[in-house]
């Protein structure tokens, strides 16, 4: 699928929750069509002069009911099912709201075959966890059921089908599981609410009034509690008809067969009747320039441009490809032109224009930016020039032959990467493009039809919808800030920037790559030899570590891996990390790594970095950790050498000015509020260090200590650290070892000067048995976060065959949480609980859980906590736990991921993770329900702490803490 229609079908309105939702569109001068009329049952392919992707097999059953099945090997021997119901909350009636997503709830709560209660078992019987290879979401004009199954022989395979066909037409609403499962939905609602969404719920309600679009897939607290068995039941009965679903198989499966277990799943599968086309969903109010004062709590301010068009919807084509380029070319440029903007003035933390003026249920064009506080008007009022310049005199011929140079590179990377896509990703792309109303074409046609289509992308037409969008009269002005200004101050601050008179962009040249002198190659003779062991079980796709030292001492590591075709990693890991350092260093290094994320590669700037980041087609990072620093590059294989050159060039020659100290101390403010006065964020933060004791290693940086480093102390201290080593080079994926080993060499041969590590140990981690912490924040949405741990160590060479069963242990404590808390209590959406040990920290670890509620329910889960203990487990309650963890593990050792993770902590931390990797598997098979139970009260009886952080003014009003009177 095309980078353009991509990028149109995966952008989700802000105002929609639940899901991604899709960009589906009737316009006004099409009144006489229903809404989602393009949803006729057809494929996309069979009303369009593009052609379909051959590899993909597509069908249809006498009902209607459409199939396609996408060979794909990632992960081997699994695959995906997808059931793409086309019908979402849109089809929903104004006392209806939240219903098609409180339906997608009820496919897990007894269906035909599964009675209530007994299908989460049977998934996790079968090797999928729930959540995690059993999965649904609900969007505006859809409903996805997602199944990624453990194998691919018929049983299973008629197995998953089943489930999917209940899906479809057997769901049964028993009236005792739809009361109970509104306390699900209700706490899912709690959780996915915060500070950002309420805000663009807010904004949401002003732009879209009076239509369809305001409404949440997660419907009203007031629709949602007046659902019954019988309301519920009828609205699926109406929806759910087989000419609007597609069933979608990508993995390691052929067509035939799925074709024929398809035919049998579904074929008598009927819905008497037409299926229906939802009421209308309104048109937004097109009525000239308005303004928007939204009073935030936030550090900093917001400021966003949007500028409004009809609704269209046109059929896929070439016409309207071509259409979509040009439009994506507008958009690189003008979002080029926001970052030189921002290079140039340092106006804000970041700058975003999106172009979707032809495109999506709500055609917008929206430019946003994040400022520091007092920031808006300075901001807003570039944001008007910049507007006024590009719709005056368009964008340069250098400027649009950039962008068209920058999409035919991600068109070329598809081609080299899709055999590596996984079957999740694959399928999620499918039913995006499918609800689209877009061609399920191959990347090699994509890539044809944009050397078809570019020669047509003149400056003149360009620039023309240049003028359209950018010129547009219909804009809404919002300004979010703590002590907003009025809408008066808004529309006069647009016009005066408007009104300013700006030269045309002149022409600019980007420096060259690489612009340090390139080292000479290595003679093959003089290259180390490699040694080489097989990291991989028998059984499985070989993955061979090999490794060298160079003549100065540099160790290479090259790290070859067959999952994800196109994609490579290189790594250059020095010194032994900020841990066992004082207090302030750490802070020192926490700094560094915030202004070198706002620099590019070495001396090139971020702005000119961008481009040879579109040529590698990943990017690059560097960052001080506990364990060691590290600059990490990712992108294209075919494009190794570049790779290599970004990292050598970022760790030869660091550059570090004062605007990126600026920009990152302002980034650190604009997040100050977040961090310390919301659930969420507190949570994340302050939550995990009370459990280590406070230590400073692990907190993250705050404005007020990167306010107290200097610039040349931040030079210093990067200079400095690379003269610790060792130095190791780690290039992985899709590569060539000797290839690997001989750039390594040529680019680091010669850079290692590096002194022996500070060995000083870290200061031991300090539990805080028996402590009882309490956070209030002033937080405006109404959430708690309750965290329990119970510390039980690990040594780093402790038995394996322990450290299996506490893992068990901590599966069967998660599902319990989920039965009691989740599904019982209704009091949380996804209550999780771990064993997490650190062998680099003397084997510290902790079992640790969270539940994540409201106010209203937050004592009585802080009571089930305090009252938790120990039972019995069963054989069947641990083979059940023990499948889904196995599947896991099976599917992560067929990722490059995982291999690199290992490799990169074993050489971090001097452990041997790789070693270790290779017996887990086994030990959690021979874990016996004895050995299960003692691990569980051996945890639940260690020495225990609680955290928990309430929101003291959820709706405005003062909240009582767990434990205190509600």
């Amino acid at each position: 699928m095309p980078i353009f229609r991509f990028m149109a079908a995966s952008v989700a309105l802000a105002g929609c929750l639940v899901g991604s939702p899709v960009n589906l569109y009737a316009g006004p001068t099409q009144t006489s069509l229903a809404e989602a009329f393009w949803y006729d049952g057809k494929w996309a392919h069979e009303h369009s002069d593009l052609s379909a992707d051959p590899a993909i097999t597509f069908g249809r059953l006498p009902n209607g009911f459409r199939y396609a099945v996408i060979p794909n090997a990632n992960p081997k021997g699994r695959v995906s099912l997808y059931l793409d119901v086309q019908a979402g909350s849109l089809m929903e009636k104004e006392d209806e709201l939240g219903y098609a997503h409180y339906v997608e709830h009820m496919a897990f709560n007894g269906t035909r075959n599964f009675p209530p209660g007994s299908l989460i078992p049977f998934f996790q019987k079968h090797g999928m966890s729930f959540g995690g290879d059993t999965n649904a979401h609900t969007a505006w004009t859809e409903t996805v059921y997602k199944l990624n199954l453990a194998g691919t022989d018929k049983e299973t395979l008629t197995m998953g089908l089943t489930i999917l066909r209940d899906f479809a037409d057997g769901m049964q609403f028993d009236p005792k599981e739809v009361e109970e499962e509104l306390g699900v939905i209700l706490a899912e609602k709690n959780h996915r609410d915060n500070e950002a969404m309420q805000s663009r719920r807010q904004r949401s309600a002003e732009l879209y009034a009076g239509t369809a679009f305001v409404n949440e897939p997660i419907g009203t607290e007031a629709c949602l509690n007046a659902v019954t068995s019988e309301r519920l039941s009828a609205f699926y009965r109406k929806w759910y008809h087989p000419e609007r679903m597609i069933l979608v198989a990508v993995g390691s499966v052929t067509a035939p067969e799925v074709e024929r277990l398809v035919a049998e799943a579904f074929g008598d599968m009927k819905n008497t009747g037409p299926a229906p086309a939802p009421q209308a969903w309104g048109n937004p109010r097109l009525e000239g320039i308005r303004a928007i004062s939204e009073q935030r709590a936030i550090s900093g301010e917001d400021v966003s441009v949007i500028l409004h068009f009809p609704r269209v919807h046109q059929r896929d084509s070439q016409k309207n490809q071509l259409e979509q380029l040009v439009d994506s070319v507008v958009e690189y440029c003008m979002q080029r032109r926001l970052q030189e903007r921002d290079q140039r003035d340092a106006l804000w933390n970041n700058g975003r224009f999106m172009n979707r003026w032809r495109q999506g249920l709500i055609p917008s064009a929206v430019m946003g930016v994040n400022t520091h506080a007092s920031g808006w008007r300075d901001s807003l009022e570039a944001l008007a020039e910049e507007t006024r310049l590009a719709a005056t005199h368009g964008f340069t011929d250098q400027e649009i032959a950039q962008a068209l140079d920058a999409l035919k590179k991600t068109f070329a990377r598809r081609v080299g990467q899709r055999s590596g896509m996984s079957n999740t990703d694959v399928a999620d792309e499918f039913v995006r493009t499918a609800n689209a109303d877009f061609v399920q074409t191959s990347p090699a046609a994509d890539l044809n039809l944009f050397e078809q289509l570019r020669k047509d992308v003149k400056a003149k037409t360009v620039n023309a919808v240049a003028r359209k969008v950018l010129g547009g009269n219909n804009l809404t002005l919002v300004v979010g800030a703590a002590v907003p200004p009025d809408q008066q101050e808004i529309l006069q601050t647009w016009k005066s920037g408007a009104a300013r008179e700006l030269a045309p962009v002149a022409r600019r040249e980007s420096p060259a790559f690489p612009y340090l002198p390139v080292p000479r190659e290595t003679p093959a003779k003089a290259l180390p030899a490699m040694e080489s062991r097989v990291l991989s079980l028998p059984g499985e796709q070989e993955v061979r570590l090999y490794q060298a030292q160079l003549r100065d001492g540099t160790e290479v590591y090259v790290l070859p891996l067959p999952f994800e075709s196109g994609k490579a990693a290189v790594q250059v890991l020095y010194g032994a990390g900020y841990a066992a350092q004082p207090d302030a260093e750490i802070a020192l290094a926490q700094t560094a790594a915030a202004v070198l994320a706002e620099g590019g590669i070495g001396k090139i700037s971020r702005l000119d970095a961008q481009k040879i980041v579109e040529t590698i087609g990943g990017t690059v990072k560097e960052s001080f950790g506990a364990q060691g620093a590290s600059i990490n590059v990712d992108g294209d294989s075919r494009r190794l050498e570049l790779l290599v050159q970004a990292a050598w060039t970022q760790f030869a020659d660091p550059q570090m000015d004062a605007a990126a100290l600026q920009k990152a101390r302002r980034k650190l403010e604009a997040q100050v509020r977040k961090k310390r006065e919301t659930v969420a964020e507190v949570a994340k933060t302050d939550g995990q260090t009370f459990f280590y004791g406070g230590a400073r290693r692990y907190r993250s940086l705050e404005p007020e200590e990167a306010a107290g480093f200097n610039l040349a102390d931040v030079r210093d201290f990067v200079a400095n650290a690379r003269k610790e080593g060792p130095l190791r080079v780690v290039i992985s994926g899709d590569v060539n070892p000797p290839q690997a080993l001989a750039l390594a060499a040529r680019y680091f041969g010669g850079l290692n000067s590096v002194q022996p590590p500070r060995t000083n140990a870290p200061a031991a981690l300090a539990f805080p048995a028996n402590d009882k912490a309490l956070v209030k924040v002033p937080d405006t949405v109404d959430q708690v976060v309750l965290r329990k741990a119970w510390r039980l160590d690990f040594p780093a060479d402790g038995d394996r065959a322990v450290l299996a069963a506490r893992q068990l242990a901590a599966a069967t404590l998660r599902d319990k949480l989920r039965r009691d808390l989740r599904e019982r209590m209704g009091a949380s959406y996804s209550p999780s609980a771990f064993y997490r040990n650190m062998p680099a920290e003397n084997g510290y670890a902790l079992l640790q859980v969270e539940v994540g509620t409201d106010n209203a329910q937050s004592g009585d889960v802080a009571a089930y906590l305090e009252k938790l203990t120990p039972w019995d487990i069963g054989a069947t309650e641990l083979d059940r736990l023990r499948a889904p963890l196995l599947t896991s593990l099976k599917s992560g050792r067929a990722s490059s991921q995982y291999w690199q993770r290992l490799l990169t902590a074993e050489l971090n931390m001097g452990l041997p993770f790789l070693q270790w990797a290779n017996t887990n598997g086994e030990e959690l098979a021979k874990v016996t329900p004895e050995e299960a139970t003692a691990a569980l009260q051996e945890l639940l009886q260690a020495p225990a702490a609680s955290w928990t952080v309430i929101s003291t003014q959820p709706g405005g009003g003062e909240a009582a803490a767990p434990g205190e009177s509600l």
